[in-house]
């Protein structure tokens, strides 16, 4: 289990509140991600992890009463002048009722993140107990920060009296290189990162992949993620697909930015979703997605730049637009530079980096 020894700034500005940085999930990707930004030494940001990945729930347990109560000391130790709070739902927002509370007994101020687009349902399907934390947590804040624009009007009708702002996650345009891989003529791999579970369009893929393969023999799917891995490899074998699909569990860092610039397309068919971090990956990468028009996509996607859109559910539309993007190097070579330049533009850790610091300037004194 980790250590409770952390290194203190001198003086801390931000306290980000959120998983571990080895979790695995969007939350920890865009507080690693933030990191790399200016912003986080100009305002002597820290990080307090309150969750960690683990096989064992009674190991997860101990680790986050543990760090419960490590807040407390750390809170009293630093004095942050504001706290930023990154929240999904569920447990993760159950948790964070603690952290918020804690953060007002000590005095202190915070800024909620709040990161599922479905936060409202969330909300909306909650008891009396559940939608009264929900609007004490809001209003509590200092500022509710969404992922989209939707998101935030959503929740504008609920909790009208509150601040609230739109901040996209961020991508490292930097850490891939300047151009996709050349021999773009000869790459037939289609790939998926993410929770393999039904709500990310994984089965529908897998619907998809006969007629694809009829039209592109010798394309190959690669499926990347976690959760139900062992499931969907065995729906992989069970259909005779070995040879054109393969499953390889969680990958990260070097390994993930393999496979983004060795594909030629990224197929991401949710059904519901926030601001997903895959696509501004592979946005970096030079990469075309295909994926639906759901959740805070359509804030970071266009049609024909990024890739295309399909509708959820409808696995013969995935391969249609997969099969173009298979077949056509003049296109894909187009929305190739299209998106980076796009990720470059809009959602790079520098873009981002300025957002963070005109949200966090009135609060800390740099």
């Amino acid at each position: 289990m980790k250590s409770l020894h952390y290194k203190f700034p001198p003086r801390t500005g931000v306290l980000f509140v959120g998983p571990d940085a080895d979790a695995r999930g969007g939350i920890a990707t865009v507080l690693a991600t933030y990191k790399r930004t200016a912003f986080w030494n100009q305002f002597n940001c820290m990080h307090f992890p309150t969750c960690i990945e683990h096989e064992s729930r009674v190991m997860r347990l101990i680790y986050a009463i543990r760090q419960m109560c490590a807040f407390l000391v750390l809170m009293l130790r630093t004095k942050p002048a504001i706290v930023g709070i990154h929240t999904a739902s569920m447990m993760s927002f159950y948790r964070k009722c603690w952290y918020m509370g804690m953060v007002r007994l000590c005095g202190r101020r915070y800024v909620l993140h709040v990161h599922p687009a479905f936060f409202l349902k969330f909300y909306e399907q909650g008891g009396i107990l559940r939608k009264w934390l929900v609007r004490r947590a809001f209003r509590g804040s200092q500022k509710v920060l969404f992922l989209s624009t939707p998101s935030m009007r959503e929740f504008a009708q609920v909790t009208p009296d509150v601040e609230m702002d739109v901040i996209s996650n961020p991508v490292d345009v930097g850490s891939y290189p300047t151009a996709k891989q050349p021999h773009i003529s000869g790459t037939v791999q289609v790939l998926f990162l993410g929770w393999i579970v039904k709500e990310k369009g994984v089965y529908d893929i897998l619907d998809a992949i006969p007629e694809v393969i009829k039209r592109v023999p010798e394309a190959r799917f690669v499926f990347a993620g976690n959760k139900e891995v062992a499931k969907l490899r065995e729906a992989i074998k069970q259909r005779g697909l070995a040879e054109h699909a393969s499953v390889l569990g969680w990958v990260c860092d070097d390994r993930k930015r393999e496979l983004l610039l060795g594909s030629r397309v990224l197929l991401l068919p949710s059904y519901t979703e926030g601001v997903p971090n895959v696509i501004l990956e592979a946005m970096a990468a030079g990469l075309p997605v295909i994926t639906t028009p759901v959740g805070g996509i359509p804030e970071i996607f266009t049609e024909g730049v990024n890739g295309y859109f399909v509708r959820p559910g409808q696995p013969s539309d995935i391969a249609i637009r997969t099969v173009a993007l298979l077949r056509d190097d003049s296109e894909f070579a187009r929305i190739s530079a299209l998106t980076r330049q796009a990720a470059v533009e809009r959602f790079d850790v520098s873009v981002i980096g300025v957002q963070l610091e005109r949200i966090y300037r009135p609060f800390v004194d740099v």
